[in-house]
């Protein structure tokens, strides 16, 4: 009984020393980790250091400080790191941090050769390859981040793969043609992100107005109604409004009605009255019809052609289906429509 009551003993005391370490170790860390936050580098590598002193094996506290190195470009203390405690990184680690270290050395080839050996271990995975080209990208080598992505292309069969990467590393290298190619495949296949191709598709134009043409060559060959509706936001953009008018025309009515109902609150009456024409003449319903008709008589009369204003005027309150009484309260289009023939009236008569 005594044996077991002093191994008990011996057994608690081992463990509560373990959680004394375990717990220096954390504070020290949670400390470093508050400096690192608040950017304080040199008050949080000498915390990481003193973690190191009494742990060398955290390997932990080894990644932070070459995180650290590299973010303040303190190459000769992070190849030192690396070089003294290399066993403690699992193998894959320490060689993407000896990467990392040439990239940021401006070492980029070295950086490649030893890369190249990185993929061939990991079976050129996907991940890997991102990896590598986040790497490259941190110094703007871009011209290895374009080959790291178009051989993982041809590696996987895959001529998809990294559409949005290449797309964005082409935009930085300033290969817009290269760039604006990847962000239309894209598109076509993801057309939800329109707002956001139509953003990066701007960059390009305003650095390069000739690739507005490119969009209107891929658009004939490609057909795709989403394809459509970007070159036309960009027309837009390019205050190329009677082009883009053509286009909305073929689109889904209302992204022609929202074309004319921009234009109209713009007060770009010139581009606005035949977008409400064309869509007061294809409705097929005579309520929307006469909708169109009274943002027509509108624009009509902001611009003071009364005589034109009064006609469409009378067409709408000559609609007999209007008349009833129901249908005269429906939308107030005929309320509208009359106190406007009044104030065109006023506007004639005086």
């Amino acid at each position: 009984a005594m044996r077991k009551t002093v191994a008990l003993a011996l057994l608690i005391l081992f463990a509560a020393c373990a959680f004394a370490q375990y717990n220096e170790r954390e504070i020290i860390s949670q400390q470093a980790y508050q400096q690192l936050a608040m950017r304080n580098y040199a008050e949080a590598e000498k915390l990481f250091k003193q973690v190191l002193e009494k742990y060398p094996d955290d390997s932990n506290s080894v990644l932070q400080l070459l995180n650290i190195y590299f973010q303040t470009s303190q190459l000769d203390k992070a190849a030192a790191i690396l070089n003294q405690s290399r066993r403690v990184l699992p193998q894959n680690t320490a060689q993407e941090q000896e990467i990392l270290l040439l990239v940021m050395q401006g070492r980029p080839d070295d950086a490649w050769d030893l890369g190249q050996s990185y993929l061939q271990r990991l079976n050129h995975g996907e991940n890997a390859y991102r990896v590598l080209a986040s790497y490259f990208e941190r110094r703007g080598f871009y011209d290895q981040v374009l080959r790291l992505y178009k051989d993982a292309r041809q590696r996987q069969g895959k001529p998809e793969l990294f559409t949005l990467e290449i797309a964005n590393a082409a935009l930085n290298y300033r290969l817009f043609k290269e760039a604006l190619t990847e962000y239309l495949n894209f598109l076509e296949k993801n057309p939800a992100n329109l707002f956001f191709i139509k953003n990066q598709c701007g960059i390009i134009i305003n650095e390069d107005p000739s690739m507005l043409a490119e969009i209107g060559k891929y658009l004939q060959s490609s057909g795709s109604g989403v394809i459509r509706e970007l070159y036309a936001n960009l027309l837009v953009g390019q205050n190329q409004f009677q082009p883009a008018l053509e286009i909305y025309k073929n689109l889904p009515g209302d992204k022609l009605v929202r074309f004319a109902d921009e234009q109209y609150a713009a007060l770009n009456d010139e581009v606005a009255q035949p977008a409400y024409e064309h869509l007061a003449r294809t409705a097929t319903d005579p309520f929307t019809r006469n909708e169109y008709r009274l943002r027509l008589a509108n624009v009509r009369f902001r611009n003071r052609d009364y005589l034109p204003a009064r006609e469409i005027l009378n067409q709408i309150t000559a609609d007999s289906l209007l008349q009833t009484r129901q249908n005269r309260l429906r939308k107030g289009i005929n309320l509208q429509a009359r106190k406007l023939l009044a104030e065109t009236a006023l506007a004639l008569d005086g």
